[in-house]
C-alpha cells in the first residue's frame, strides 16, 4: 500500500513538474538532469531511500517557479540584463508560493529545495542569504547538481563545458558557492567515473 501511495505521489509531482515544459523545454530537460544528479549525490552521501526519493522530487520541481517568469525573459536569446535578472531570481519565491499550501511538499522538504536552491554556502545567495547548515541538506545537494548541469549544457549565449572541467569548477567554488563536502564528493565521482554519467541520467523512479 505504501509503495502504491508513493507511486501516486510521484505521478502527481511529475504531472505538476511538466507545467514548465509548456513554457520552456530547456528548463524541463534541465530539471530532469538535476533530479538524476541529485539522486546520485544522495547515493554517494549514503542517504536512505525515503531521503533520496524526496530529494529527487525536490530537484525535479526546483525550477517550477519559472512558470511564472515572463516568456520574454525566460526564453531570451542571450544574457539577461540586470533588471531582467532581478525578475528571473523571483522564480524561487514564485515556486515556493505555488507549493507551500501542499502539506506533503512541506513535510518532505520539497518547498525548502524550491525556495533555497540558489542560496550559497557562504550566505551570498538568494532569496534569504542563508548559509552553511542553515540550509536543508537537500537544498545544498540540489545547488551542486543545478550548478553542474547548468555548466554542462548548451545555452544561447555559451557552449557547454566538459564535465571534468565543470567538476573542477565545483571544487574551485567549494566552501563559497557550494557545500564543500557535497562538492568534493560529487566532483570526485565525476572525475573518476565520467563514462557512466550518461547512464545515470536515465535513472527514474
Amino acid at each position: 500500500m505504501m509503495c502504491n501511495l508513493q507511486d501516486l505521489f510521484f505521478d502527481y509531482v511529475l504531472a505538476f513538474a511538466k507545467i514548465i515544459n509548456v513554457r520552456d523545454p530547456y528548463t524541463w530537460s534541465h530539471s530532469k538532469n538535476v533530479a538524476a544528479y541529485s539522486y546520485m549525490i544522495g547515493e554517494l552521501l549514503g542517504l536512505n531511500e525515503e531521503e533520496k526519493f524526496n530529494l529527487y522530487l525536490g530537484a525535479l520541481l526546483h525550477d517550477i517557479g519559472k512558470a511564472g517568469v515572463p516568456e520574454s525573459i525566460l526564453n531570451k536569446n542571450g544574457r539577461l540584463s540586470a533588471d531582467e535578472w532581478v525578475v528571473m531570481k523571483e522564480h524561487t519565491t514564485i515556486g515556493y508560493s505555488l507549493l507551500r499550501d501542499e502539506v506533503q511538499f512541506n513535510e518532505r522538504g520539497i518547498t525548502d529545495v524550491v525556495l533555497h536552491h540558489h542560496e550559497r554556502f557562504d550566505g551570498k545567495g538568494y532569496p534569504h542569504g542563508l548559509k552553511g547548515d542553515q540550509l536543508l541538506l537537500a537544498a545544498r545537494i540540489v545547488a551542486v547538481a543545478d550548478g553542474f548541469d547548468a555548466m554542462t549544457t548548451n545555452r544561447s549565449y555559451r557552449y557547454a563545458r566538459d564535465k571534468c572541467e565543470a567538476a573542477r569548477e565545483l571544487l574551485h567554488n567549494a566552501g563559497t558557492q557550494y557545500d564543500p563536502v557535497i562538492a568534493q564528493v560529487f566532483a570526485d565521482y565525476i572525475l573518476n567515473s565520467k563514462p557512466v554519467i550518461h547512464a545515470a541520467l536515465s535513472h527514474s523512479y
